[in-house]
C-alpha cells in the first residue's frame, strides 16, 4: 500500500510543478499582451487601403459603395471591425460574380472557336482568308 501512496504522491508531485510552470508562461503571457496595443478601431482611407494592399482610389469605391466608415472629407476614418465584416459578406458575392463571368468568357469563347471551325473546314485554331472568287467556287464544285 506504501508503494501506491508513494507514487501517487510523486505525480502530485509532478503535477504541482507542471502547473507553477503554467502559471508562469500564463504571467508572462499576460505582460506581452499588455505591452502591445490593441488595433486601432478607426483608420484613415489610406491607411485601411495599405492594411489591404489595395489602392487609396479603390478604398474609395468600395467606400461609395457603402462600406461602413465615420465622418467625411478629410476627416473620414474607416470602422475597421464592421469593415472587415463588409468586406467579408461582400466577398462571397464578388467571387460569385467572378465566376459567372468566368463562364460567360469561356462560352463565348467556345462558340467563337467553333464558328472558326466551321468556317474553316474543320480546322480549329486557323482563320482562313477565303475571298468571294474562292467561296463561288467551292459552292459551284
Amino acid at each position: 500500500m506504501n508503494r501506491v501512496a508513494d507514487a501517487l504522491l510523486q505525480q502530485a508531485e509532478g503535477h504541482e510543478v507542471l502547473a507553477r510552470g503554467l502559471r508562469a508562461e500564463a504571467a508572462a503571457l499576460a505582460q506581452d499582451a499588455a505591452r502591445v496595443p490593441d488595433a486601432a478601431p478607426y483608420l484613415t482611407i489610406q491607411a485601411y487601403a495599405d492594411r489591404l494592399s489595395i489602392s487609396k482610389r479603390t478604398c474609395r469605391s468600395l467606400l461609395d459603395e457603402g462600406m461602413p466608415s465615420v465622418g467625411s472629407g478629410r476627416g473620414r476614418r474607416i470602422d475597421v471591425q464592421r469593415a472587415d465584416d463588409w468586406m467579408r459578406t461582400r466577398r462571397d458575392r464578388v467571387d460569385d460574380a467572378v465566376e459567372v463571368q468566368a463562364r460567360r468568357a469561356a462560352r463565348a469563347a467556345a462558340l467563337a472557336t467553333s464558328t472558326t471551325t466551321k468556317r474553316n473546314g474543320g480546322l480549329p485554331g486557323k482563320v482562313a482568308a477565303v475571298s468571294e472568287d474562292e467561296n463561288a467556287n467551292r459552292t459551284s464544285q
